[in-house]
């Protein structure tokens, strides 16, 4: 298969005439790692990390060859009333020099990309942007606050939610912005990822936990395949490639925090076996994540227990093996990858580190 990547959480769906499947549901139980026990680590000499580019407020970040994307979205933006002075803008890689795209925007999300275009969401529209810097285009204006947004070659898909807790899943055309129902549901869902012949959701669910649903493109009834984990563990970050969904683990933010709470894992799901294997665990509070063609990248941030100074971004093979140390220091929220580095969005900007 192959996956495109979107983000964050869902309750349960209903495909039009389709009732939920009742197949055994494989999960796994996430219990808190202690922090005095060692994780798994490959050592090597620090690489220095230099800001590339500084920008507060960073948003989102996504990469090709020759530029770096990325959305702004201030504190204040995020209220219904603010004044939109939020932005997307590319930063070319050589040069160092931004351009905006698309200025007076209110607080850009679900930024995503592909060969020609920026496709991004601000309030309930779904804007396309050219990556040449032509003026952007709404294609899509929704109802409902939009929660999540992948895509394939031809079409987005956003899922959003009423204040009913309702929720719809759209396809929307790039070309022409033509919409479509592809399901509705009963509460909240939230699309992370799509491939060729499938959408993938999770459900959010205090009690059951963050489970994760697969739904075919032509129509049926929705899958459960796993629970990704369990309350007071919640899922943070989640990034997916042909094979696999990956994400990392948190502690629900409405728990009362201690350092043994902020050590958590990045963990795989084999979409066709529905098997989940630990990447690495005894993370210091990851808290970014993206891949390459070869490995996961993420970002920990360190605990309170060791004064934040056993943050830094970290690297593993999708094979499997130790944890790999790329840079100290670091506490990213946004990551991004190229052939030769890691781009990872700090408070004070953009910093650049190679592989």
């Amino acid at each position: 298969m192959r996956v495109h990547f979107a983000f964050t959480f869902i309750l349960f769906w209903v495909a039009a005439c389709a009732a939920p499947s009742s197949a055994p549901t494989p999960t796994i139980a996430h219990a808190l790692p202690s922090p005095t026990a060692a994780p798994t680590i490959e050592t090597r000499a620090p690489t220095v990390a230099a800001i590339f580019y500084r920008q507060p407020d960073i948003a989102n970040l996504v990469a090709d060859d020759a530029n770096l994307f990325f959305s702004t979205c201030k504190p204040a933006a995020r209220a219904a009333t603010a004044t939109p002075d939020d932005l997307i803008a590319k930063i070319g890689k050589n040069s160092g020099r931004s351009v905006t795209l698309a200025p007076n925007q209110a607080c850009p999300g679900n930024l995503l990309a592909d060969a020609s275009n920026l496709y991004w969401t601000s309030r309930r529209v779904i804007w396309r942007g050219a990556k040449n810097g032509d003026a952007p285009t709404q294609l899509f204006a929704s109802e409902n606050e939009i929660n999540g947004m992948s895509q394939d070659a031809d079409f987005l898909y956003a899922s959003g939610c009423d204040l009913n807790g309702k929720g719809t899943l759209q396809q929307i055309a790039k070309a022409n912005g033509a919409t479509k129902i592809v399901a509705t549901d009963a509460r909240c869902a939230r699309i992370i990822a799509a491939d060729a012949a499938n959408f993938y959701l999770i459900i959010s669910d205090r009690d059951a936990g963050d489970e994760l649903y697969r739904l075919k493109k032509t129509g049926g009834a929705f899958e459960k395949i796993v629970t990704l984990a369990r309350y007071p563990v919640v899922v943070s970050r989640i990034a997916s490639d042909e094979r696999a969904i990956y994400w990392t683990t948190r502690q629900d933010a409405g728990k009362p925090q201690g350092d043994a709470d902020d050590y958590n894992s990045i963990l795989a799901l084999n979409t066709d076996s529905a098997t989940i294997k630990a990447m690495a665990n005894q993370q210091p509070r990851p808290s970014a994540l993206t891949m390459d063609a070869v490995n996961l990248y993420w970002s920990n941030c360190g605990t309170a227990r060791f004064n934040f100074e056993n943050a830094g971004l970290m690297r593993a093979a999708k094979s499997g093996g130790a944890a790999v140390p790329i840079a100290p220091g670091i506490c990213a929220t946004e990551l991004a990858v190229d052939g030769a580095n890691v781009y990872a969005v700090t408070k004070e900007g953009i910093v650049r580190v190679g592989k």
